[in-house]
This record gives C-alpha cells, sequence and structure tokens, in this order.
C-alpha cells in the first residue's frame, strides 16, 4: 500500500513492500527521513529540489515523486517493451534476459546483455551469480 506525503510542489510516494531499508534517504536528507518519527517524511523540513535529488538515489525505487500540478500518474504505463525480464525461478535464482547493464559495488561492468542467473540462495561462491548451490542446500523462497 502506498503512502504518500505532500507539501505545495510535490508529492512523495513510499511503497513500503519494495523498500529495502538501506536508509540513503536517511542519511541523504535527515531533516526530511526519520526512522524514529511518525510521519517518517516531513517534507516541510526540506527544498523541494533535495528531496527530488534524495527521492532519486533510491536504490529500490520504494520513494517516488510527482508534481502536485501535474496530474499524470506518478509511473505511467509504458506502452515500449522493456530492455529486460527478470524471472524469480521457484527455489532458484532470479533469471535475467535481455539488455540490462549489471554493476558490481566497484563500479565494473559486469555483463550488459543475454541470459544469466543471480543468485538469490546467498550461498553461491560465484557471487552475485548463480552457480547451483541453491539445489544442494535445498533453497526454498
Amino acid at each position: 500500500m502506498t503512502k504518500n506525503y505532500s507539501n505545495a510542489e510535490i508529492t512523495v510516494h513510499w511503497q513500503p513492500e519494495k523498500c529495502i531499508h538501506s536508509a540513503r534517504c536517511i542519511r541523504s536528507l535527515p531533516t526530511v527521513f526519520h526512522v524514529q518519527k511518525r510521519p517518517w517524511i516531513t517534507l516541510e523540513d526540506g527544498s523541494t529540489e533535495d528531496i527530488i535529488r534524495t527521492v532519486d538515489h533510491c536504490p529500490s525505487g520504494a520513494l517516488s515523486y510527482s508534481h502536485n500540478q501535474d496530474k499524470t500518474a506518478v509511473q505511467p504505463a509504458s506502452t515500449a517493451q522493456p530492455a529486460a525480464e527478470i524471472r524469480l525461478m521457484a527455489n532458484g535464482p532470479l533469471l535475467v534476459k535481455g539488455e540490462c547493464v549489471l554493476v558490481d559495488s566497484n563500479g565494473n561492468e559486469l555483463t550488459t546483455s543475454g541470459t544469466f542467473a543471480l543468485c538469490r540462495c546467498g550461498s553461491s561462491s560465484n557471487k552475485p551469480f548463480c552457480d547451483g548451490t541453491h539445489k544442494r542446500i535445498e533453497f526454498q523462497g
């Protein structure tokens, strides 16, 4: 369920089910994003530009925004085909098909196209790629 927080210019939309709790928003703009306060987002405590910049850096996409005078949807439906498909395999990896860029924590591109499987069990010896360990450990997910 999306929660909305507004000021005169924008509305910030938070989808808690998508949030990975990286705390990037809290570290970036602690005057607006407060983990201990309710409501936890107080837009009046920051500039719209700073809020937009912080929301744009949300790694999971749990935070988004819309301009209040613009009545279009936050994430309008696109008629274009997606560049990549990510499929959750039963008790197995994330299977990625299509064009996308996979970047490691140092900013290095690992792969950009084709099909590849990403580890979901956390036990692969070839992370972030799947090596089939999920079968041996009987991963359920």
